[in-house]
């Protein structure tokens, strides 16, 4: 059930536009990538693009102003283009089947959720008038291959620690990936190699600090000194969804750790199980005996509230909101 991201990004290049698409899966980045390209291929570029785009979230639940919205001609424009995301968490999913069911072809309907799968007769409904794709996560070992395949495109060979190390900064989403290989090959001459050494002198030349000088200095840090890496980063350009992306992923990694030694295991045992690195192991051995089972309820409770802002409100009130979360998880 459903087309390869292959074959979805194709069948667009040949100018094929479907009235509902349904975007499945955890690779937000190549979802993200589709929908530019998309936006593109609807609005055919033309100014004033934005007062045909409209933005949903399931969580709203608005499903009937977003029908209307999807049945009422633009006035400025050809099409229209509705995106919705974490569309599982609408209710009245009646409404939704009945439009997809008849859609109007002046509209464009994208439905977006971080889920591998949605109800089967959302699914059955959207593939008899449009388009299913599941953007799955790489894998690690398939998303080092996929760097060397790219690396030695634009001329250049790579060593497998630098490999890791563009995978490590990015994550494993394709259009992260594709933006951090594009800008460390700008550095490079046409069959130069790759090392570790020289990409971490390039990241070092972009960026006063990166995601991870911040994600180290969790917890142990100075607050004042962990707001200005967070405004560092800001002011540099890093987006605020992989800043969260990381820091979230060094938190489940603490708790983890934590959980292990709640267990039993020895932290020899620990660092194999989630691959630590000798310096990464020896700071969350110390901060495992420091965090109680209620910090980390308060963490994933406000982690949970950051990533709604992030995702519902205006960038001035989502970094003011991240910037009190840094904060707290500072040492004063």
């Amino acid at each position: 059930m459903g087309i390869k991201t292959g074959e979805l990004f194709q069948e667009l290049e040949r100018g094929k536009l479907y009235p509902v698409y349904l975007l499945l899966g955890e690779d937000q980045g190549g979802k993200d990538a589709f929908l530019k390209l998309l936006e593109r291929r609807v609005f055919h570029q033309k100014e004033g693009a934005h007062l045909g785009r409209s933005v949903y979230y399931g969580s709203d639940n608005l499903v009937q102003h977003m029908v209307e919205d999807l049945r009422t001609y633009s006035i400025f424009l050809d099409r229209k283009l509705v995106v919705v995301k974490e569309f599982e968490k609408l209710k009245d999913q009646a409404a939704l089947l009945d439009y997809i069911s008849s859609p109007n072809d002046d509209s464009v309907l994208v439905l977006m959720t971080e889920q591998n799968r949605a109800q089967k007769k959302i699914m059955d409904a959207v593939e008899r008038r449009g388009i299913v794709c599941i953007f799955w996560q790489m894998f690690q070992d398939e998303s080092e291959r996929w760097v060397i395949d790219r690396l030695r495109n634009l001329g250049v060979e790579a060593e497998r620690d630098a490999v890791d190390y563009i995978i490590e900064l990015s994550g494993t989403g394709r259009n992260e990936l594709t933006n951090q290989i594009v800008t460390i090959s700008n550095y490079l001459t046409k069959g130069e190699k790759l090392t570790l050494d020289k990409a971490r002198d390039i990241v070092a030349r972009l960026y006063d600090y990166t995601v991870f000088d911040l994600c180290n200095s969790l917890f142990i840090s100075r607050t004042s000194d962990l707001l200005a890496i967070f405004r560092n980063l800001l002011d540099n350009g890093e987006a605020l969804g992989r800043i969260f992306f990381f820091c979230n992923r060094e938190v489940q990694r603490l708790f983890s750790a934590w959980s292990l030694t709640a267990a039993g295991y020895d932290f020899s045992k620990i660092e194999r199980t989630l691959g630590l690195r000798k310096r990464d192991a020896r700071r969350i051995q110390t901060l495992v005996h420091q965090v109680r089972l209620h910090h980390f309820i308060k963490l994933f409770g406000e982690l949970h509230m950051l990533d709604h802002t992030l995702k519902s409100s205006p960038k001035e009130l989502a970094v003011l909101t991240f910037e009190r979360f840094i904060a707290s998880l500072g040492t004063h």
